[in-house]
This record gives structure tokens, C-alpha cells and sequence, in this order.
């Protein structure tokens, strides 16, 4: 017979995720994360895409979200309307180069670009930031960590 280690207490597996939030929650960057509160609460639409585990927070977001009060879809899903004008898309990937999430991110700020030239009143072009990730350059709002 094997032996095996012998398992943490449950008041030290809680310890441990109560520690890890904490680390996550401490590298958020309160300004942008208002800045996404208003994206998402002005959007017509909110819109999440997301692939693997990627995929299941961002539904899980957009469950949060239609909890809410949100209209919320998820992009893939048999009964997802197109994007359109007044839209919001967020696209989630662990490292950014995910390619059904980038194509996502890619074909929402093209659309973008297309509307904000047919009117001047669509809001703000596309910013790029200087990463080297693919979902990242092709992003309007990302929150960045501190």
C-alpha cells in the first residue's frame, strides 16, 4: 500500500485561496476597473468570447452580468445576435494569443473602426497599446494590471 501525504487542514486550503483573492484583488487597477463599470453599463450590448478555461470565466461573467440586469450574450452560442453599433465586446485570454479570441477582438475593433468612420459620434478609435500580444493590440479597453 502507498502512502500519502497527508491532505491540508480545510482552515489551511481556505487560508490559501483567501490569500491568492487577496494577491488578485491587490493588482487591480481601480481606475480602469471604473472605466469598464461604464463601458459595459453605457453598452447597448455586452457581448463575451473566451476559449478553455478562458471561456468558462467569461461565461461565468456574463452570467454575473445578466444578473445584473445586463443584455449579455456569448459569442458562439446558437442563439447570439450579431454585434452591432453602441456594442461592447470584451474578449477574454490568459496570454493573449488564443485564435478564435483574437479573431474575436480583431473583427470587434474592425467594426468599430468601420463605424466610427461612417460617424464621428461613434466614440473613441481604437487605442493600441505596446504589447506584443496579439488580443492585446487589437483591444479598445483592457484594464491593466498595476
Amino acid at each position: 500500500m502507498t502512502d500519502r501525504p497527508e491532505l491540508p487542514t480545510t482552515e489551511a486550503l481556505l487560508d490559501t485561496v483567501q490569500d491568492e483573492m487577496r494577491g488578485v484583488l491587490g493588482a487591480v487597477d481601480t481606475a480602469s476597473l471604473d472605466t469598464l463599470a461604464t463601458v459595459l453599463l453605457r453598452a447597448r450590448r455586452v457581448f463575451v468570447a473566451g476559449e478553455g478555461r478562458s471561456g468558462f470565466m467569461a461565461r461565468a461573467f456574463a452570467m454575473r452580468l445578466m444578473h445584473l440586469g445586463l443584455p449579455v450574450h456569448v459569442i458562439g452560442e446558437t442563439t447570439t445576435p450579431a454585434v452591432g453599433a453602441g456594442d461592447t465586446v470584451v474578449a477574454v485570454s490568459g496570454s493573449g494569443t488564443t485564435a478564435g479570441t483574437v479573431r474575436v477582438a480583431e473583427q470587434a475593433v474592425k467594426g468599430r473602426r468601420r463605424r466610427a468612420r461612417r460617424d464621428h459620434r461613434a466614440g473613441l478609435p481604437a487605442r493600441l497599446p505596446g504589447r506584443h500580444r496579439p488580443a492585446a493590440a487589437r483591444r479598445d479597453e483592457v484594464p491593466p494590471r498595476r
